[in-house]
């Protein structure tokens, strides 16, 4: 279903943990891969595979930044999860694309199941 996707063009690809992500890479997949879940004990992985984090606290922020001036690494794209609160019985998030290797930053928004 990646290949599908990458070949019809889509903006990103979204996986829960950095290990489909890896899956997604070794298999031949060079869109962007947003990473739903990131583990700090990650990050490298995270590098190392150019998958994108999405940032849902100040805590990983900062445990990211950190790592990523560990490993030398700058402009790494990110995505910020900001919850916006509660409306039709769902949870509406956006999500902020910000990196250098991406089009301009586009919120999105999209529907949090919980």
């Amino acid at each position: 279903m990646a290949k599908i996707l990458q070949d019809h063009r889509v903006d990103y690809l979204a996986v829960a943990v950095a290990d489909e992500g890896v899956a997604l890479r070794n298999a031949g997949i060079t869109a962007n891969i947003m990473i739903m879940n990131p583990e700090m004990s990650t990050f490298r992985t995270l590098f190392q595979y150019n998958l994108e984090p999405e940032v849902y606290s100040f805590r990983l922020l900062d445990a990211l930044i950190h790592a990523a001036k560990k490993e030398c690494i700058a402009n790494f794209p990110i995505h910020i999860k900001l919850d916006t609160g509660t409306t039709n019985g769902g949870r509406w998030v956006m999500v902020l694309n910000i990196g250098t290797n991406m089009r301009p930053p586009t919120p999105r928004k999209k529907m949090a199941l919980r």
